[in-house]
């Protein structure tokens, strides 16, 4: 049981208790709302992955996952860690701001040069592909999604 002490002191200790209860709702409530609103915001982003058949139809008659299922299966019958090394790929580049290829980008600053993606594998299996699809169709297909197949393709060879 709480005794309170009627005093001029404690009417206004009460006030102030009874504001911070009012504060913390307040805060709380403002925060669920920007929450809410930045998931919101979030999960309409999520719509514009990359599908299976997305290229089908857009480089001269060509189909570019087998293209790049070709490159990858090839590396990984010559050494099958490549798998892994595309797998982990994938995921330096997406984990950060979303995928955006920005893990091939060369320079001093770059994610490449970063001390947590040295140890990365599996650049020159993306160059090759990437070399094979600019002959075919220029400029059609980027190099996060070539990222994207390689990673799947290397997944369905080490799960088959």
């Amino acid at each position: 049981m709480d005794i309170f002490i009627s005093s001029a002191f404690g009417n206004s200790q009460k006030k102030k208790e009874k504001k911070m209860k009012i504060s913390a709702a307040v805060v709380a409530a403002a925060f669920s709302l920007a929450f809410s609103f930045i998931l919101v915001n979030f999960t309409g982003q999520c719509d514009a992955a990359l599908q299976q058949g997305f290229y089908k139809g857009k480089c001269n008659s060509q189909d570019v996952e087998a293209i790049v299922a070709s490159v990858v299966k090839r590396r990984f019958n010559d050494k099958p860690r490549v798998a892994a090394g595309l797998i982990r790929l994938f995921f330096h580049d997406c984990f950060v701001n979303g995928c955006d290829a920005s893990i091939l980008l060369d320079g001093d600053s770059s994610e490449k040069t970063a001390p947590p993606n040295l140890s990365v594998s599996g650049y020159d299996v993306i160059d090759e592909a990437k070399g094979l699809l600019e002959e075919a169709c220029a400029g059609i297909v980027s190099c996060a999604d070539i990222i994207a197949i390689a990673a799947r393709d290397a997944v369905q060879l080490v799960t088959s």
